[in-house]
Formats: structure tokens, sequence, C-alpha cells
């Protein structure tokens, strides 16, 4: 069972749907050898059972959630008007599942609010609150199967989140700001939403490559372990301020995307060096301006050709 829900959803509905969860897991009706959950998020707007459909376990996983659910909201909680039957094809959660095919496709409807609401954004000097809040929950299906959105949305919701904390009514739209916005508008443009893959969702732990960056004397040097290949980049500066590594991870990227990408799934890069590095990469933040752009056309070009990558 998956357990769904959006930006700002009450506190409260997480606990009520972990709670109808934890009695439906304690049942017959969950998949007995999988000691991981299936797709298992925290959250509560939709409760997705996802169950196979084998002698009368679809039976009883439907009466275990009709159970659930009266056992913890009570009668008052109880609409019938809200369960759906067992579909192989069907809308949950704003997306539209297809699994014989093994693909999703989010509705054109809402990536046209989305290219609306970037635009719109793009357009202010100022950010309320709530628009804000709009901003974030609309990007949401794109963050679910795009890993290296991570960084970029950990800086929209802590500017998000600074608001709040500070009861202020806004934040201002800084420079910066808007260069991840249009990020953003770029990341939808260039992305197609139909038919994607579910194995887009399946973040392995395998490595399907390394790469070595090492810097020293004045060089930067990355190294793929599995096309064989390597960068050399004299370094402009001795000072560790990410600039020239910024631009040198997004050349390499440039340049062995195409042969690593893989079709309908990621392609897992483990980078490897010393925590300045590591970190310049998880973060995909850079002190000067330069190595700022650079990260962010590093950024694309890995949704682009698939590419996750990962230092831990």
């Amino acid at each position: 069972m998956a357990v769904f829900g959006w930006t700002s959803s009450p506190g409260f509905f997480a606990v009520f749907g972990k709670a109808v969860r934890h009695y439906l897991r304690t049942g017959q009706s969950m998949v007995l050898g999988h000691m991981e959950p299936f797709w298992s998020f925290h959250w509560v707007d939709d409760i997705v059972l996802v169950e196979v459909d084998v002698d009368d376990r679809l039976q009883k996983a439907e009466k275990r959630l009709r159970d659930g659910v009266k056992l913890v909201f009570g009668s008052d909680g109880w609409h019938e008007g809200k369960f759906t039957t067992w579909s192989r094809v069907f809308p949950a959660v704003g997306v539209d599942w297809n699994i014989p095919d093994e693909n999703i496709t989010v509705p054109q409807r809402k990536i046209d609010k989305l290219r609306s609401v970037l635009a719109e954004t793009l357009g202010k000097a100022f950010l309320s609150r709530k628009h804000l809040d709009s901003v974030i929950g609309v990007l949401r299906h794109v963050i679910s199967f795009t890993p290296i959105t991570k960084p970029f949305i950990q800086r929209l919701t802590a500017v998000q989140n600074r608001c709040r904390s500070l009861a202020s009514a806004g934040a201002p739209m800084t420079e910066f700001l808007r260069k991840d916005l249009q990020w953003w508008q770029t990341l939808v443009f260039q992305t197609e939403f139909a038919g994607m893959p579910m194995n887009l969702f399946d973040h392995t732990k395998a490595f399907d490559d390394i790469w070595l960056v090492t810097v020293a004397r004045n060089t930067i040097c990355i190294t793929s372990m599995k096309l064989q290949e390597r960068l050399l980049l004299k370094q402009r500066s001795q000072a560790r301020d990410g600039n020239d590594l910024a631009y040198a991870v997004s050349c390499v990227t440039d340049m062995w995307g195409p042969s690593l990408s893989t079709e309908g799934t990621w392609c897992h890069v483990f980078i490897h060096d010393e925590r300045w590095i590591t970190e310049l990469i998880d973060k995909m933040n850079c002190k000067s301006p330069e190595g700022q752009q650079a990260l962010r056309l590093c950024a694309l070009s890995q949704a682009r050709h698939r590419l996750h990558f990962t230092t831990h």
C-alpha cells in the first residue's frame, strides 16, 4: 500500500494514514516474502493499494482497507464514493498509471499548469508564502522521478521554511532564485511526461559507472571507469571555490552522457573524491555565479541523459 499526499497537508493526516497502513499490513493482504514496502510514501491524500491478483487476495486487501479506515477515522470518515475498484490502468495521485505497459503519464493539463505557474512566478519581484506553496506544489510530479531535482527543490523549500519561521509575508525574487526557477522552466520543457517507464522510480544502489575526480597541481582530472576515458582541465585558480570543477563536471556530463544513457531507466554514476568535491556535486551549489550556471547546465544534462549521480 502507498499513502500519498501533497504540499502543506495537515500533519495529522499522516498519522491517520500510517495507522491505516499499519492495520492493513498486519493482515493477510500484505505481499508475503517482501521485506521492503512497495513505494511506501508517508503522505496522505490518497491511499493506493498495490496487490497481486492471486486467489482472493484482492478481496481480502479491499476488506482490510475498509476495516482500517473505519477503525481509524470512525463512521464519520467513511464515504463509499471515495473507493474505486481494482484496475491495471487508472488515474491516481494526479498521474495516469498503466501497469500492463509499465509506464505512467502526467496529464497534459497538469504540465500546462506547471508551465503557467513558473512563467507567472518569473514575472514577479516578490513571492508571497502562498505563491511559494503553489510553486512547490505543482513541481511535485517532476521531483518524483528525476533525482537531480533534489538539491533544487531543497533550495526552494528552504526559502519557504524561512518565510514560515520568520512569519514573513514572503520573499524577494533574488537573482539566484530567478535563475533556479528558469532552470525548472527549462527542465519542464525538455522532459517528456507521457509514457514514462516505471523503472524511473527504481533508484537502485548498483553502480553503472564510477567517476574518479582528482584535483592536483592546478589540474582537474575526471576518469570514467566504464568508458575508460579521461578529461584533463587546467585550473585557472588554486582556490577551492568550485568554479573550475563545476565546469569540468558539466563538460564530462555532456561528453559521456550519450554513451552512458540507458533506455527506460537511470544510469547510476558514483563519483568518488574529497569531501568538498562531493558536497559540490550533491548540493549543486557553487559560490561563483559562473560555476553555479555550469552546475545548472550539468543538472539539465543529467536529466536529459538520465544520469543519476551519487557520492556515498
